[in-house]
């Protein structure tokens, strides 16, 4: 009875952990600092773009987003974290890609807010 019992405990953990990644939203929950959370933003930005066909604004606009975030990375200043926010909300916004795309662009700019929220610069 106990090696049922352990059993079942050990398959319903199983389960659950796997349950719970697969519903998990594609932006996660992640734990960031200012260096992983931007790195992983210029990585999705490559990643978008290399599995897209851009037209010349869309290219356009990754390219601006690239490069207030790499401003942004260098200073460490309020306004172009600002400047990066509004320029990858554009990208989410106007240029055309797949959803799941569009979903972890989206995903990486609520972060990128909250971060700019946890240092109090509204």
């Amino acid at each position: 009875m106990r090696r049922l019992l352990t059993a079942t405990l050990f398959a319903s953990s199983i389960w659950s952990v796997g349950a719970s990644a697969q519903y998990a939203p594609a932006y996660g929950y992640r734990d960031y600092n200012r260096g992983d959370l931007f790195d992983r933003v210029q990585a999705d930005l490559d990643r978008v773009e290399s599995a897209s066909y851009w037209n010349g604004g869309d290219r356009h606009r990754i390219d601006k987003v690239r490069g207030e975030v790499g401003e942004f990375q260098r200073g460490g200043r309020r306004h172009a974290l600002n400047d990066a926010i509004g320029a990858l909300q554009k990208v989410v916004n106007d240029n055309r890609m797949p959803p799941r795309d569009r979903e972890i662009l989206a995903g990486d700019l609520n972060q990128m807010r909250d971060y700019r929220a946890r240092m109090g610069w509204h």
